[in-house]
């Protein structure tokens, strides 16, 4: 079984900025994070992930998740 250091530098493999929270659990984790998406035209949008990781014995990602819902994105400041 990976260790949570393993885990947790999977994860920041993936995404290093934003990242709010990060949850371990033996070889799964999940991620709460924003993401900040310009429009080019305007202030773009501030929208919460969570992403769920299954990782293997080696630390390499093997399983990711995302979920996020659109109608809470928010306008960016």
């Amino acid at each position: 079984m990976p260790s949570a250091e393993q885990v947790r530098a999977a994860i920041d493999a993936y995404a290093a900025a934003y990242i709010k929270d990060v949850v371990v659990c033996g070889n799964e984790a999940a991620m709460v994070f924003q993401i900040h998406a310009g429009s080019g035209d305007g202030p773009g949008i501030v929208l919460d992930v969570v992403d769920t990781f299954e990782v293997d014995d080696d630390g390499k990602v093997t399983l990711m998740k995302a979920y996020w819902d659109m109608n809470r994105a928010a306008p960016a400041t």
